[in-house]
């Protein structure tokens, strides 16, 4: 996807953390893969359990065991094959269209003051899973942004600082 076919308002900065936020996105195919075929295995062993379990408590003959285990292994084999990359980053894009996008959307069509450092922050804020990626977004796209995508998600980049700021904070 373009950046000029998404809706959003020309602007550098929104540009920017735009193309930052697809990159980050699209570098997640290698680890939905991993996750899936983890995933894949983790019930090809549970299954094989429970058949396991079929056999010993005698609710099955040996026969039906190996034929279920290799109807099993035949099903491991296929889903293992699973999906392309190119399903995975469509996917992915499809995830970032309606989450990233759409909330930048939201925020820009529908509030009085949609600075582009917010509707940034929104664009960037599934970039950030933890206080360092947080901070890194900052030196590229400025504090400003760094401390709302700090507050749309609540990472503290700054535990001490921030603690400092609540103890100080009245009760009002």
């Amino acid at each position: 996807m373009r950046f000029q076919d998404t809706g959003l308002a020309n602007n550098e900065l929104v540009e920017r953390a735009f193309n930052y936020a697809q990159a980050y996105t699209q570098s997640l195919a290698k680890e939905v893969l991993v996750n899936y075929r983890a995933s894949i295995n983790k019930s090809y062993d549970r299954e094989l359990e429970l058949l396991k379990a079929d056999l010993q408590d005698k609710l099955i003959t040996p026969e039906e065991y190996e034929k279920e285990k290799l109807a099993l292994e035949k099903q491991r084999a296929f889903d293992l094959r699973g999906p392309s990359p190119q399903i995975i980053s469509a996917a992915l894009d499809k995830l970032f269209r309606a989450n990233a996008i759409g909330a930048a959307l939201e925020i820009q069509n529908h509030s009085d003051k949609a600075s582009p450092e917010l509707i940034a922050a929104a664009l960037l804020s599934d970039c950030v899973r933890s206080p360092v990626d947080c901070k890194k977004i900052g030196k590229v796209f400025g504090e400003a942004v760094e401390d709302m995508i700090g507050s749309i998600i609540h990472v503290q980049v700054y535990p001490v600082e921030h603690d400092e700021k609540t103890a100080a904070a009245s009760d009002d």
